[in-house]
């Protein structure tokens, strides 16, 4: 019997701490952050979960509350801050899964993956051929522009000893240019278009004066005269790019986003070509271009006799719209991983005279998004 109290009066005491123990988190719980978005990590904070006691007793309430620590405990920025500038000055390597290379390049820590067959290749390209359809019947003509992401174009300075997806890369461009083109599809390369000094080092994208080059390559295959290369100025802004910030911007590896003045007596018809900061010490991404990753955006320049393009792919088209609607009556722009509706529809119903996709190899095998096209 005494055993019994003494097990009974244990539990209480367990039962006793516990509660205490949640009653002091709780309460100090207000100290603590509360989601929101970490640019560094480019990702969403989690979230306060709400609680519940019967979660809690039955255990389902704890991977939430932990998950939320860990993302929102006071300091959590500057401890990272503090642990990536350590491992920056010991010299580890793929530190937030980045990788410095000895050229000066910030490119990402890759794992392996398996490389596709051709036959898989080609097919993807395949079905591009029932998009080249519709355009054809709405009197449209489908462009491809295949560009090198930053991984590839410089995928030589990746060491021996880290993945590269060299194979991958290879395979990709040795066949998918030329089964678009067997779809019935106008594939311009990169390659002929683009160098080494037209990417960013500290972010996966095109600088503005290569997002021009894309312009005029564009506008010469479509038959359409590209205004002239205008004179660029860098903003004295710090650029946190999509490869820096993952290491709090402490790299000595840095870009400057570059913008130019926009035609004069050119109606942009309410959009907004550079989203420009504030002021001189605000940070800027490269949203900075045609405000980033937007659904859909559309600029009537009042110019019925021009033709008109409808342009879509992932980010790598933002930095070329801030030039493309330059020359062009309407520029319709759709990113279809934001966008609730099919291309094949919007061709159909807008009839634009060309549709010009952009798109960057490590894409070009996707099937959602940008490359749903059936």
């Amino acid at each position: 019997m005494k055993k019994s109290t003494k097990k009974a009066a244990a539990g209480r005491a367990v039962f006793i701490a516990v509660c205490a123990a949640l009653t002091v988190f709780f309460m100090l719980s207000g100290v603590f952050s509360d989601g929101g978005y970490s640019p560094e990590e480019n990702r969403t904070l989690a979230e306060r979960p709400e609680f519940s006691l019967d979660a809690l007793l039955s255990g389902e309430a704890l991977d939430p509350w932990e998950e939320w620590l860990k993302d929102n405990v006071p300091a959590r920025s500057m401890i990272i801050r503090a642990g990536t500038a350590f491992k920056l000055a010991t010299g580890e390597p793929g530190v937030g899964g980045v990788y410095r290379t000895a050229g000066g390049v910030l490119l990402p820590v890759l794992d392996p993956v398996d490389t596709p067959s051709d036959d898989e290749i080609a097919s993807v390209a395949a079905r591009y051929a029932g998009l080249a359809d519709v355009c054809r019947e709405a009197g449209s003509r489908l462009v491809y522009v295949g560009l090198r992401g930053q991984i590839s174009e410089f995928i030589d300075e990746y060491p021996d000893w880290l993945c590269s997806r060299a194979d991958w890369y290879d395979a990709v461009w040795r066949v998918f240019p030329d089964a678009l083109r067997d779809a019935g599809v106008t594939f311009i390369s990169g390659d002929d278009i683009l160098t080494r000094d037209d990417y960013m080092r500290s972010d996966h994208h095109l600088t503005l004066p290569g997002a021009y080059k894309v312009y005029a390559a564009v506008c010469a295959e479509l038959g359409v005269d590209a205004l002239p290369e205008p004179e660029y100025r860098a903003l004295p802004n710090p650029f946190n790019g999509s490869r820096s910030r993952r290491l709090y911007g402490l790299s000595d590896v840095t870009d400057s986003l570059l913008v130019c003045d926009l035609p004069a007596g050119l109606s942009t018809g309410g959009a907004t070509v550079f989203a420009l900061p504030a002021n001189d010490t605000e940070p800027v991404t490269y949203d900075l271009y045609m405000g980033g990753d937007v659904a859909e955006e559309v600029i009537d320049t009042g110019r019925d006799g021009l033709p008109s393009v409808l342009v879509y792919g992932d980010s790598y088209t933002n930095a070329v719209e801030c030039f493309v609607w330059q020359s062009f009556g309407v520029t319709y722009s759709y990113d279809l991983r934001h966008y609730d509706g099919s291309l094949a529809d919007l061709v159909t119903r807008l009839r634009p005279d060309a549709v010009v996709c952009i798109r960057d190899d490590g894409s070009w095998l996707g099937t959602d998004g940008n490359g749903k096209v059936n």
